[in-house]
């Protein structure tokens, strides 16, 4: 075969990738990388295999610019970023925005299937950083709006990857903003793909279906009880107002659907000034104490392992 068969097929394009002395042509997908197989055999012992077990028996293999061509079945975003980021290490992202996500959750998922550690733990270092198993982490995240630009389609990638690649502990807190979308939009990326192609995996939809009332509940019971459940506080300086704000409140935080955002609590602060004292401390007492009592068994809300042991997974998988 000529060496510039391959390249005169217009599916195929050259990526960024592209070392004129490369001795080695990768494709995934329609895009080519001319690499170093030295560098790849030293980084993954899974390119290692592969190059042995890929290396053409005919006697005349294809070729592209005399180096070899091997093919490789993963997604060409997702590759893309494991090369760029084996080639160009600079190129890690520093970002927290959805692009740099969507593709460090690639490059979680690339380095996890070829072994490649020391990458894998700056990714899954990074994703973690992003979406914390500490509360006190994520609330200060939450609170600061860190998640608001995030995209719906960033989320699903990265519930997506951590779930393929068994990374459990980044889980519970996407899972959880998942959940705060509206339930017309959870449906719709479950069923529907995105203009990017992404829908839900079906364990990560069962569990935000059964997570968000499980959330909901939790947040009436234990996180804004003395709203929902009118309670009359004991020492309450106006019993008959604070009661009818309780009401007030309960109605203003309860989506059509049912949906309670445990972590929402702007619509408290109106109401919670014109509460007597007594009532508004014991409001704002048993938010807190209800957050992180939630936060303890968020993974049983989604049926995951406990912390702990999602850690010890997470640090397992880190040191294959």
């Amino acid at each position: 075969m000529e060496s510039s068969d391959m390249k005169l097929q217009p599916e195929l394009r050259r990526s960024d990738i592209w070392f004129d002395d490369g001795n080695l042509v990768i494709q995934a997908g329609d895009q080519l990388f001319r690499v170093y197989k030295g560098m790849l055999t030293s980084i993954s012992p899974v390119f290692k295999d592969l190059f042995l077990v890929a290396v053409p028996s005919s006697e005349d293999p294809e070729m592209i610019d005399g180096c070899p061509v091997i093919r490789v079945p993963d997604p060409s975003d997702e590759f893309h970023s494991l090369m760029k980021v084996l080639f160009q290490w600079g190129s890690f992202p520093d970002e927290a925005d959805s692009p740099s996500i969507i593709t460090v959750a690639g490059i979680l998922k690339m380095s996890q299937k070829y072994m490649a550690h020391d990458i894998r733990s700056k990714a899954y270092s990074y994703l973690e950083h992003q979406f914390p198993s500490q509360y006190n982490h994520f609330l200060e995240r939450y609170e600061a709006d860190t998640y608001t630009p995030f995209t719906t389609n960033c989320l699903i990638r990265v519930a997506n990857v951590a779930r393929e690649t068994n990374t459990l502990v980044i889980l519970p807190a996407v899972l959880f903003l998942l959940c705060a979308l509206p339930m017309d939009d959870i449906l719709k990326q479950a069923f529907e793909s995105s203009s990017e192609g992404v829908t839900l995996l079906p364990a990560n939809f069962i569990a935000i279906l059964k997570g968000r009332p499980r959330l909901s509940h939790f947040a009436r019971k234990n996180i804004y009880s003395s709203s929902f459940f009118n309670k009359e506080i004991a020492g309450c300086h106006a019993i008959s107002r604070c009661r009818s704000l309780n009401s007030l409140w309960a109605e203003a935080a309860e989506q059509m659907d049912g949906w309670i955002n445990p972590f929402e609590c702007h619509i408290l602060s109106p109401i919670q000034n014109a509460r007597c004292s007594i009532c508004s401390m014991k409001a704002v007492d048993e938010m807190w104490d209800g957050r992180k009592k939630m936060w303890h068994i968020m993974p049983s809300i989604f049926d995951l392992p406990g912390w702990d042991e999602m850690r010890r997974l997470s640090q397992t998988l880190d040191d294959f």
